[in-house]
Parts: C-alpha cells; structure tokens; sequence
C-alpha cells in the first residue's frame, strides 16, 4: 500500500510489517518456524561462521585500504619529486659510460636499471624485449650464439 514504506531515505527505515489474514485457519505470521531438519545450534554455527568471515573481510580490507594508501603516496611522490625523473634521464650520463654499456634498448635499459638502484629502489626488474632467455629449445645454440656473449659483456660493466 503506497506511503507505509521509508521511499527515498532507505529500505532500512521501512516498517516491520506482520502480513497475512490471521482470520485464515493457516495463519503463519513471519513462518517463525525453523524449517524440518534445522536446528538452532545449527543456525547459530552458520551465524558464528559468518561473523568470523566478515571479521577477516574487514582485517583483509583494512590491509588493502593500507597498501593502497601506500601506492597512492608513492604515486605522489613519483609524480611530484624530481628524483625519479633524474633518475632515469640518461642525458646526465657522461657519454664515455653511455658508450661503455652501449647504445642500444638494452643495454640503456641496464643503465637505467643500474642508477635506479643506485638510487634506492630495492627491487628493479628488467625486461630484454626479445626473450632470449625464454629457452625451451635449441639451448646449446642459443646459449652459445646469444645470449651468453652479450651478457657476458654486460656483467663485466
């Protein structure tokens, strides 16, 4: 029946309403019964578990809500520090060293990697573009050829 709900502010402010015509013979108000083969321990145990549940949701959100605080103040300090953008601007390299590692993707790249670390970063990863290193076959070759020469002249720098 319109105007005996809560409307806008919230189904949580709706009345507790009793339906049914207790007239009728079958009158089961709420069916305030446990259904066969239920018992209240039981209920009580699903309740329990759901209470240990949401209290490990609110743990696990509590630690999200942490780290994600904590990635949005690296962020800042990425975007508004001067440090990174030094960091990984090579044009502050003398040239004899930007020579010495060599003048191509991954070789650079290694530089970089090398003046993030230099600069604090505790964990720099590193990507080589090709994936020679992804060897599944061919190894002797592919070792021998490829990628062993190269990196052998990276490790020495």
């Amino acid at each position: 029946m319109p105007g005996q709900f809560a409307g806008f502010p919230d189904s949580v402010y709706n009345p507790f309403l009793v339906e049914g015509d207790p007239s009728r013979p079958d009158y089961r108000p709420l069916s305030l019964s446990l259904p066969d083969g239920i018992s209240a321990s039981r209920i009580e145990t699903r309740l329990s578990l759901m209470r240990q549940l949401h209290s490990a949701v609110r743990l696990l959100e509590s630690e999200l809500n942490t780290r994600y605080d904590h990635l949005k103040k690296t962020a800042y300090d990425l975007v508004v520090s001067s440090t990174i953008r030094k960091t990984v601007n090579l044009n502050d390299e003398p040239e004899s060293l930007r020579n010495l590692y060599g003048r191509n993707q991954i070789r650079q790249s290694l530089l970089v990697a090398r003046r993030l670390a230099e600069a604090g970063v505790q964990f720099v990863g590193f990507n080589e573009f090709d994936q020679t290193w992804d060897t599944h076959s061919g190894l002797e070759t592919r070792y021998k050829n490829k990628s062993f020469p190269r990196w052998n002249l990276l490790l020495l720098l």
